[in-house]
């Protein structure tokens, strides 16, 4: 985890949604994220994205929405909103989660990544990631790096440029006649 990077490169897509921080809008984020991605033709990076936005907008329910999904919505005494944001850029998407918690979010020292879950899962899965607050609220953001690819989504690898070998020494067929013979020469009768 890094604090925000300051990244210059040019914001090419962006979508978001805003859900209410209930135990569905982990369900709703990952259609929209299927969703998003397939229409900017990056289903490539789907599995990631997946995986990062369900731990993102999980945690964001967790800490500021209602985890009990048997609550009837009248019983409720305050509805918080969290905004669910997917930027693509030119070598990567960010998935960003705003939610009105104002505290960071971090890795709990408790946990190992033997079970990896929540903010541990994201750690492993994205190339980046970090948290700050923002006077909106908290912004948790994950950065998954975009490669070229081929129509099927295949990543396109990069040529490495080879160096031609030079030719190989000619090797003297009177020395090996003589090693030969000399082998020859130490078997016994």
């Amino acid at each position: 985890m890094t604090d925000e990077p300051h990244r210059v490169d040019r914001l090419l897509l962006g979508d978001q949604l805003d859900l209410v921080a209930l135990p569905t809008a982990v369900s709703c984020a990952r259609l929209f994220t299927r969703y998003t991605l397939s229409n900017w033709r990056a289903s490539f990076v789907m599995a990631d994205a997946l995986v990062v936005v369900e731990e993102l907008v999980c945690l964001a329910v967790q800490q500021t929405g209602v985890t009990d999904p048997a609550t009837r919505w009248t019983e409720l005494p305050a509805l918080n909103l969290l905004t669910v944001r997917l930027l693509g850029y030119e070598g990567r998407i960010r998935v960003e989660v705003w939610d009105s918690t104002g505290e960071p979010a971090a890795l709990p020292d408790t946990e190992t990544y033997e079970n990896l879950t929540g903010l541990h899962l994201v750690d492993v899965t994205a190339h980046d990631w970090g948290s700050s607050v923002q006077p909106r609220g908290r912004v948790t953001w994950a950065d998954l790096l975009v490669y070229p690819h081929t129509e099927s989504g295949l990543p396109i690898r990069r040529r490495r440029r080879t160096v031609p070998a030079e030719p190989a020494e000619l090797v003297d067929e009177g020395l090996l006649r003589r090693v030969r013979d000399g082998l020859d020469g130490l078997k016994g009768p």
